[in-house]
Order: structure tokens, then C-alpha cells, then sequence
């Protein structure tokens, strides 16, 4: 018997949400952005990629689903949209922003959604696939291995990347989404990137999985250390970048 897939209808409240939710978060962000200093470590080698037309693959936790969209904004930029209810909110906040959601996600459609962002980064390019590769339900900062599956099938590099905020709310939520404050200081953090063969198999598949989580825990860790002291810390033998107002990347 054909499997049925039962549609859900969205709360009015939800759809208040919908229509309200993008261009607050938009204003909201950009005064953000106007008014602090972002500094970003270890970002040239992946934005001279990009910029020679390759499709690369971005791998955040949720935590930084707030912060780190907006920052690349001006990016080409495809992400996996969850269809919980959590996930109809921020597509047509991805959408306003210019990004391309595809909805799926770790618990609902994500083999179709998997199938339609490796399509769409093998054929199309200066790609910048942003994925929170925590899913949309944790658990937090356990990668999943979508991405590596993508990274497997398309060719396509991982960039670990790690955002944090001197002046910042957590929510009290399952992964401690960061909300950011204005009047800020906020640091990014690339990390190695994470290359996957056509020919891996599944235990290659997840030592890829396990070598990104890795990645990512030690860019948290680093980040969440940057401005316990008076000063940021310095890292002489990391490239750096300061932006201020509301450039991107």
C-alpha cells in the first residue's frame, strides 16, 4: 500500500508569525550589524573558492541560525529547511533574505530534500550550501551525515564555520539558540575544510561525519573562549578580517 503523507495545517498563530517574523528579524539584524564590529579568522581561502566559481558546503550548529544567515546574506546561498513548524517560519525568512530553502530535514523528507541540494550544487555555480548539520531537533552539536552525504555526491568541500557574540541572549531552547545584541562585537571562525570521495563507503562516511563534528567542537570551544578576558584574544598565525556597518562577508 502507497504510503499517504497527511498534510499539516499551520496554526493562524504560526502564520501571524509567518508574516510578521521576516522583516523584523531583517531590521532588527541590521541594526545589529550597523551598530558592531565582526571579526572573521581564516575566511580567505574559502571565499577565494567561492569566488573562482566552486559550490561549497557551510556547517554550522543550530545555535548560530540567527547570527550566522545574515552574515552571508550576499552569498548565493542554498539551505534545508526543516518541515516542522519551526522550519515554515524560517522559509520565508531564507526566501526574503535571498536565500533557497528546500524544505526537508533530518526527521521529514530529508532523502527527497537531500537529492534536490545535491542536484542543485552539481549543477549550478558559486553555490553556498548552509546547512545546521545538528538537524532541526538536535541532538546538540552530534553532526548528522547529511552534509557529508552531499559533500559526497557533489564534490563539493565542507567549511566549518563558528559564530559568537560578546553581548548576547541564549534562548532556553534545545540547542541554546544565540541571539545577538546591538551595539556588539561578534567573531567567526572558519575551520580546515572537509573533503569526501565518491568512492567512500559508510565507514568513510562516518569518519568524515566524526572528523567535522570534531572540527566544530573545537571552533565552538575557541569561539566561546574569545572574550572571557578584557581583551579578545589574538591569533597571529590566523588571517584575519574586521568588518563594521552592514557589509558581508
Amino acid at each position: 500500500m502507497e504510503k499517504q503523507t497527511k498534510s499539516r495545517r499551520v496554526h493562524p498563530l504560526v502564520r501571524a508569525i509567518l508574516w510578521m517574523l521576516p522583516p523584523v528579524y531583517k531590521a532588527y539584524m541590521g541594526l545589529v550589524f550597523l551598530t558592531s564590529k565582526r571579526t572573521f579568522y581564516n575566511f580567505g581561502a574559502m571565499k577565494k573558492l567561492r569566488d573562482e566559481g566552486a559550490s561549497i558546503l557551510g556547517a554550522i550548529w543550530h545555535q548560530n541560525v540567527v547570527l550566522v544567515p545574515f552574515t552571508f546574506r550576499s552569498y548565493n546561498v542554498v539551505t534545508m529547511v526543516s518541515h516542522s513548524d519551526q522550519g515554515a517560519v524560517m522559509a520565508p525568512i531564507a526566501k526574503r533574505l535571498g536565500f533557497i530553502p528546500i524544505r526537508g530535514g533530518s526527521s521529514m523528507g530529508g532523502s527527497e530534500a537531500l537529492a534536490t541540494v545535491i542536484d542543485y550544487v552539481r549543477t549550478h555555480d558559486r553555490i553556498f550550501c548552509g546547512l545546521t548539520v545538528d538537524g532541526s531537533r538536535g541532538p546538540n552539536r552530534k553532526v548528522k551525515k547529511g552534509i557529508i552525504v552531499i559533500a559526497k555526491e557533489s564534490g563539493a568541500p565542507i567549511y566549518p564555520v563558528m559564530a559568537w557574540a560578546k553581548r548576547k541572549i541564549l534562548l532556553p531552547t534545545w540547542d541554546h539558540t544565540l541571539v545577538p545584541l546591538p551595539f556588539n562585537e561578534f567573531v567567526y571562525f572558519c575551520g580546515t575544510p572537509v573533503t569526501v570521495s565518491r568512492e567512500a563507503a559508510l565507514e568513510g562516511i562516518e569518519a568524515k561525519r566524526k572528523e567535522l563534528e570534531d572540527n566544530l567542537l573545537k571552533l565552538a570551544e575557541r569561539a566561546e573562549n574569545h572574550f572571557t578576558s578584557d581583551r579578545p584574544k589574538e591569533y597571529p598565525n590566523d588571517s584575519k578580517a574586521v568588518h563594521y556597518g552592514t557589509r558581508t562577508v
